[in-house]
């Protein structure tokens, strides 16, 4: 029997196989940082410290985790001949929480990504201390496939005229192809929490779900 490939089968985009990667970086100490932070009313400071900690974080960790990856990249692919990667992209924040992701489409990519993580990580590092040292950071990585086992969730605000199935399930897949805001869903939705307690500050702990 002659195997035929998806792309044959012409199988709609979100329902082809894919394998996505996620990383994630936790300020640690931050909750009690912030409640020691003076508040002064009568201050001249435009903002607390633990404000200008949390922006300089959200900045920093994404231009420096893009600026790492492109020239791991290119290097890569100057030097091995290694095909491009997809940038990666932030997938959410949750307070002190930067989670991105990337579909991984050849394995050697994996490396690159948790190299410039880790890099990116390592730089800012001293940054963050010099708001306080009892604050750092802590790395979380993570693989999850679609569309087995994981799916993808979409969400739209307000009514449409296309949103007529009565079938959530069918409705989602109508969505996916018209992708506004869209939340993954697996069965272990919590692995990140669970990995970032299980170890020390700055280690990186990599799983596979």
């Amino acid at each position: 029997m002659q195997d035929i490939s998806l792309a044959e089968l012409n199988v709609p985009q979100f329902l082809k196989p894919k394998l996505r990667l996620f990383l994630s970086v936790d300020i640690v100490g931050s909750t009690a940082f912030k409640q020691s932070t003076p508040k002064n009313l009568n201050s001249t400071e435009v903002s607390p410290a633990w404000f200008r900690a949390t922006t300089n974080f959200y900045r920093e960790i994404d231009r420096l985790f893009i600026q790492e990856w492109r020239a791991l990249n290119k290097e890569n692919q100057t030097d091995y001949s290694w095909p491009s990667g997809d940038e990666p992209n932030l997938w959410k924040s949750a307070g002190d929480e930067l989670i991105y992701t990337v579909q991984i489409k050849d394995y050697r990519h994996v490396a690159v990504y948790v190299i410039a993580w880790k890099r990116a990580a390592e730089k800012f590092r001293p940054a963050i201390k010099k708001f306080s040292k009892s604050l750092d950071l802590k790395l979380t990585g993570w693989i999850a496939g679609f569309p087995v086992i994981n799916h993808e969730l979409i969400l739209r605000s307000g009514q449409s005229e296309d949103m007529v199935d009565d079938d959530s399930v069918v409705a989602n897949f109508r969505l996916l192809q018209k992708c506004r805001l869209q939340f993954d869903l697996r069965p272990n939705i919590n692995t990140n929490q669970r990995l970032s307690r299980s170890h020390a500050n700055m280690n990186f702990k990599p799983f596979a779900t």
